[in-house]
């Protein structure tokens, strides 16, 4: 498969690349924690916030499409429902710049709890990061500016 990536299954995803293969267990969305509650908590936080942040953050208004965990559910799975732990993305800047974000504090010494403070506070990310995997209007990613 010429994209690198091979499904086995409903809920595990591989990627083949680098040194060796990647496996990353994903269960279903209501197995992961998104049930009812998370439904009603995400509908009314896009009603609140109706724009992407980081967008926001970059002078322009695009519509969010999704309501994010800045510490990744998976790492802290009893801020789910915690509103001091989402903000509203487009999915551009979602599959980009938080991608790029959470990468860059896996990395770091304090891991993923510094996040919250760089997605609230681009001016406070790491050099080249405040605007990394730049996303034009129209959705589409282009160089680091």
């Amino acid at each position: 498969m010429a994209s690198g990536f091979t499904f086995s299954g409903p809920t595990t995803v591989s990627f083949r690349g680098g040194a060796g293969a990647a496996t990353a267990p994903r269960g279903s969305a209501r197995r992961r924690g998104y049930n009812g509650a998370w439904d009603m908590l995400s509908k009314e936080w896009r009603r609140l916030h109706p724009f992407c942040a980081e967008c926001a953050h970059r002078g322009r208004e695009r519509r969010c499409d999704l309501v994010d965990h800045m510490i990744p559910l998976h790492d802290r799975p009893d801020l789910r429902l915690n509103a001091g732990n989402l903000w509203a993305l487009c999915k551009p800047c979602h599959d980009t710049v938080k991608r790029d974000l959470e990468a860059e504090a896996r990395a770091g010494a304090d891991g993923v709890a510094i996040l919250p403070l760089w997605c609230l506070h681009p001016e406070r990310r790491p050099h080249g990061l405040a605007y990394t995997s730049k996303v034009n209007a129209d959705g589409r990613t282009s160089g680091s500016t």
